[in-house]
């Protein structure tokens, strides 16, 4: 077993003073990693990644839920931006826009995306997550996808 350990540095100078930060988190007993390099098109939403609940379908690809530690996605492009959409067994899904050079990461695979818009859900109804879809703006892009698994 290995650890990974991710670190988010923020460096800023405002007004003469450093304002910028570190964090640093250690995710333990790394067992497993999935990396891609992969080409978006502009034409529709393609599979990402696929992850499943049951160890049986979890294999050539598709990342088993519960060991799920760490996910990162990053458009790798210069200039264009990446439609990403994660979602719950095709019922729920919420999109993020995934600038040139951005990465977006998660800690964990549970989603609950809540279309009335209001906080009062309970975080009882968070669900695994099935798919991550990607399509590129106005011209293909490239992603990276990196996972850690336990």
């Amino acid at each position: 077993m290995a650890t990974l350990t991710v670190k988010v540095t923020e460096e800023l100078e405002l007004n003469g003073r450093e304002r910028g930060s570190e964090v640093s988190i250690d995710v333990t007993s790394i067992t497993e990693t999935f990396h891609r390099i992969l080409d978006v098109g502009t034409a529709s939403a393609q599979t990402v990644v696929q992850m499943d609940a049951s160890a049986a379908n979890a294999a050539g690809g598709t990342l088993l839920t519960t060991n799920v530690s760490y996910f990162r996605i990053t458009n790798l492009d210069a200039t264009n931006f990446v439609a990403i959409t994660i979602q719950n067994d095709g019922t729920e899904e919420y999109m993020i826009k995934l600038d040139a050079g951005e990465s977006y990461l998660l800690f964990n695979s549970k989603i609950d995306a809540n279309a009335a818009g209001n906080s009062s859900a309970a975080a009882g109804n968070l669900t695994d997550i099935d798919n991550i879809l990607a399509q590129a703006d106005s011209a293909s892009c490239q992603l990276e996808v990196f996972a850690a698994l336990t």
